[in-house]
């Protein structure tokens, strides 16, 4: 029957999104507990991408964005009159995709807001420029539990979306 369909697909979107969200999770929490927090407090002007600490941050986010197969790994920070910025991104510096320190974002999701305000999760996010993604996000707190800015793992969601949609034309066909 058509209600059993619509569960059946309904429950299967929802395993992968919440499979794909922990697993975002899990590559968020543990990048997060590699960032020196003081020497990431630094990072504020586009001049800090000098700094030894933003180059080694940077190579780190590459290796760990390649190596986990995530289409996004960064960091986005809030400054006093809310704008919301980039600080470190997985994208080699000459990569046309790099974000660079200073560099603003206008699309911001819900859940980007809230790590920026201290809480942490997942969510499937559609985006017009970046696509459909599953991100975590974690916000990066200071010794002093301030929070500094948040992280942000992003896992390309796209072929889970045309799997489930052809997964649901084959239970229509079935049905």
């Amino acid at each position: 029957s058509n209600a059993i369909r619509i569960f059946a697909y309904e429950s299967a979107k929802s395993t992968i999104e919440g499979t794909m969200g922990q697993m975002a999770m899990n590559i968020t929490r543990s990048v997060n507990a590699l960032i020196n927090t003081e020497r990431y407090a630094e990072l504020k002007t586009p001049e800090d991408m000098e700094k030894e600490y933003y180059k080694e941050l940077r190579q780190e986010f590459v290796k760990i964005k390649e190596t986990n197969g995530l289409k996004y790994l960064y960091t986005m920070n809030k400054n006093e009159d809310g704008t919301i910025y980039y600080c470190v991104d997985g994208f080699p510096l000459d990569s046309e995709d790099a974000s660079l320190l200073g560099d603003v974002e206008e699309d911001i999701s819900e859940m980007m807001f809230l790590a920026l305000e201290g809480e942490e999760g997942y969510e499937l996010y559609d985006s017009e420029e970046w696509g459909t993604l599953i991100s975590g996000y974690v916000p990066i707190v200071g010794s002093s539990g301030e929070v500094l800015g948040m992280m942000g793992a992003d896992f390309d969601a796209e072929f889970m979306v045309k799997e489930l949609a052809k997964a649901n034309k084959e239970m229509l066909v079935i049905g």
